[in-house]
């Protein structure tokens, strides 16, 4: 039987492109989403009748929600238009386990949401474009 990863271990550090330093954990993060797909280039020829494609460029982005916390980690150093080094540690970063990193292109910061209620915590969600590859690695 396969082992469950949870989601509770998972931890997402960032830090700015042009910064010197280690990346840092970005605080107050709720639920992540890592989305990869490849653009469908059409492919079909006339006689078939029948459709073909081909896969063309990688498309990579990084969905983060979560509660608004500026001063907890690296969430302040997210602003929107800034590239940023990303790491992805979905169970998180234990001798062993599995990690997603941007290579040299990072990730430009597209949106960022903020927004609150009466009954609840200040929310935060931002989305991310990975430029380029991403690397999967393992912690030493």
């Amino acid at each position: 039987m396969a082992t469950a990863i949870r989601g509770c271990f998972g931890k997402i550090k960032t830090k700015d492109l042009a910064a010197t330093g280690a990346l840092a954990i970005v605080g107050g993060i709720q639920e992540w989403t890592l989305s990869e797909e490849a653009e469908d280039i059409d492919s079909s020829e006339i006689g078939t009748c029948t459709k073909a494609s081909v896969a063309g460029a990688n498309d990579r982005s990084l969905s983060i929600s979560g509660f608004y916390a500026p001063a907890d980690g690296n969430q302040g150093d997210l602003t929107v238009g800034n590239i940023v080094d990303v790491e992805i540690y979905p169970a998180g970063s234990g001798s062993g386990n599995e990690y997603f990193t941007t290579t040299t292109g990072g990730g430009t910061v597209l949106s960022i949401e903020r927004g609150g209620s009466t009954d609840g915590l200040v929310s935060l969600s931002m989305s991310i474009k990975i430029n380029g590859d991403l690397t999967t690695t393992s912690v030493p």
